[in-house]
């Protein structure tokens, strides 16, 4: 729950989903997004003031401050994470926390997928595991720096449009196959998983 009169800045707000949920939890939330539809989606919802569309470092809020800084699936989109990074420190209130998901080169799924790996896409700029973004990030300043495994919750359908999307071999197919004779409640079952990405945060 939020402190009273929080501000949460989300990164990659596409609509504004994540700021609706912050709203509820009693955030007062802003969003930087690069796409007009999303920034022009965010207006309409939260007010022209609440959004700015372009890049992180052009964002102007005046002098507001904000204590949450959220960043999912996003950073590795950037052309330069370190430069993003620190934009996000000087927006962020002495104390105030960074949250981050990003895909994780340390897990299993790339281990045993390797060069398949569903993370690996065409967007995707840069990867990270634990060690260096913990790195990078205490080397912008950020402290109390911890990660774990991000956990998505989803069902079959969802999960085989994306193995179809971003194929792997044998597994896609057979997959597509299962989810095509599963009875319509198996399909959309919703199921918690490890997907491959870290959940990290740290304060300033």
């Amino acid at each position: 729950p939020a402190p009273k009169g929080a501000r949460l800045l989300d990164c990659g707000a596409a609509t504004g989903f994540l700021m609706g949920v912050a709203e509820e939890m009693g955030y007062v939330p802003y969003g930087v997004e690069l796409s007009e539809f999303g920034a022009n989606a965010i207006a309409e919802r939260f007010g022209r003031d609440r959004v700015h569309q372009g890049q992180l470092a052009d964002a102007k809020f005046g002098d507001t401050k904000f204590e949450v800084i959220s960043m999912y699936d996003f950073i590795e989109h950037v052309r330069d994470p370190e430069s993003v990074l620190r934009n996000a420190y000087d927006l962020l209130t002495p104390g105030g926390r960074i949250s981050i998901t990003t895909p994780d080169t340390s897990t299993l799924t790339h281990r045993l997928m390797r060069s398949h790996w569903s993370h690996y896409k065409v967007e995707h700029i840069f990867y990270f595991d634990r060690i260096n973004m913990k790195q990078l990030l205490e080397r912008i300043g950020f402290h109390d720096v911890a990660s774990r495994s991000a956990v998505k919750g989803m069902n079959l359908r969802y999960f085989n449009t994306v193995m179809q999307t971003y194929p792997v071999p044998a597994v896609s197919q057979a997959l597509d196959l299962a989810t095509r004779i599963a009875p319509s409640g198996v399909q959309t079952k919703i199921a918690r998983f490890p997907m491959g990405e870290m959940l990290v945060s740290a304060r300033k």
